[in-house]
């Protein structure tokens, strides 16, 4: 359902945000 696909987009886009955060954020973190 509609509902369905948006709860499924919203996941998607989640975890392209934390997989782009996470990779310079763990570069930080071995640096520091």
């Amino acid at each position: 359902g509609e509902l369905g696909d948006l709860i499924q987009h919203q996941t998607l886009f989640v975890e392209a945000i934390a997989q782009a955060g996470l990779g310079p954020l763990r570069a930080y973190a071995e640096l520091v």
